[in-house]
């Protein structure tokens, strides 16, 4: 399994993306495989616009989150994990990192993917998404659609066009969203010219694009049916492959439908070695999004995510770093101001610093030279 290093400038620019070499070496005295790298950092957005009522209501969705998720992870509805869902080595050999509202998260040593070593079963899940409306609602807002589409949606397209241009000199045609949501992406890329469509399991959702967006979504088992979609140009997971039990599957039955041609994967997942991931192991009983054991069961590292997209017969060819880690530390701020004060304190501080400080965002550099002869 490979172990992945990075060659990228020492100073790069949010306003524009910068060449990065990524390496995947099997052992130390391998060259390993190259892959160029095209990485953009940061994706402006108004995320109180955006995310207005959850601002409004975080108590209400804490309480809720805290109560489902409980009830979801009590002992005798879990069933275990006996494999790191990216690399396959033992799941007993993975390390402890931290516990939300019973879901305890575990990183693999091998590919530094992180997963839930016990997870609610999937008749169990199958129940509660037939029982709650609740997670649906954040891509099912009528409220939010229109800034949901300019300021989510059409960047994502922006990006997926320009990178199938850098890679091969052309614009692609045809694109196939899996797990859309409520359509956003789909409609967005039509918007623009694009033949899209789109996949979606849930009902509500499906509901919500064709009484929005006027079109319907398809409910396929795309790792079953992806034959019918071997004349797309890019396919797209959008907050996907974190959901399901197998990612590989989807990365898999990908490949095999775009395989043989000039095509492209596009996956987001949540990032383990973020910002976020400090402030919500900080405060894990009032998780609402990112480190939700019940619709995350993985977090992946770019690290893992490259080895899940090699292993699937991708090579990593663009990379995008963007996410809401302020908005997370202020809300949980709020939320703790409001309960107990006391809790600010050196605990926050130290461990929102450490973060800081190995991601190299600290704001003090120490450099040593050497006397050249």
């Amino acid at each position: 399994m490979p172990t992945w290093h990075k060659i990228c400038p020492m100073q790069v620019s949010t306003a524009s993306s910068h060449a990065e070499t990524w390496i995947a070496r099997d052992a130390i005295d391998d060259e390993g495989r190259s892959y160029k790298v095209n990485v953009r950092l940061g994706k402006p957005i108004d995320i109180l616009s955006l995310k207005g009522t959850v601002v409004k209501n975080f108590p209400a969705q804490v309480e809720h989150h805290r109560k489902t998720r409980a009830a979801l992870f009590n002992p005798e509805k879990l069933e275990k994990v006996d494999h790191c869902p990216v690399c396959n080595s033992p799941a007993a050999n993975a390390r402890f990192l931290v516990n939300i509202y019973g879901g305890r998260y575990h990183q693999c040593p091998i590919c530094s993917h992180c997963f839930l070593i016990v997870r609610p079963s999937q008749s169990t899940l199958k129940a509660f998404y037939a029982a709650d409306n609740h997670y649906a609602a954040t891509y099912t807002n009528k409220e939010s659609l229109e800034i949901r589409v300019k300021q989510v949606a059409i960047p994502k397209v922006e990006w997926m066009i320009e990178q199938f241009m850098l890679i091969y000199g052309q614009k692609p045609v045809k694109v196939l969203d899996v797990g859309a949501g409520g359509g956003h992406f789909v409609y967005a890329a039509r918007q623009m010219g694009l033949e899209a469509r789109g996949i979606e399991v849930s009902e509500a959702s499906r509901e919500f694009c064709k009484e929005n967006f006027g079109f319907e979504l398809e409910a396929a088992d795309f790792p079953q049916e992806w034959r019918r979609f071997s004349d797309v140009d890019v396919i797209t997971f959008w907050g996907l492959i974190e959901h399901v039990p197998e990612p590989l599957h989807l990365i898999g039955a990908a490949y095999q439908a775009l395989r043989g041609r000039k095509t492209l994967v596009v996956a987001s997942a949540p990032n383990w070695n973020s910002f976020s991931t400090a402030v919500q192991s900080l405060f894990p009983n009032s998780v609402v999004r990112h480190l939700d054991p019940l619709g995350h069961p993985h977090i992946f590292t770019d690290s893992s995510l490259a080895t899940a997209f090699e292993i699937g017969g991708f090579a990593p060819a663009a990379a995008w770093y963007f996410g809401m880690d302020i908005y997370e530390l202020l809300t949980q701020l709020m939320l703790s101001f409001s309960e107990k004060v006391n809790r600010i304190g050196e605990e926050l501080i130290s461990t929102l610093q450490s973060s800081i400080d190995t991601r190299q965002l600290s704001d003090t550099i120490v450099l040593a030279g050497k006397t050249k002869s």
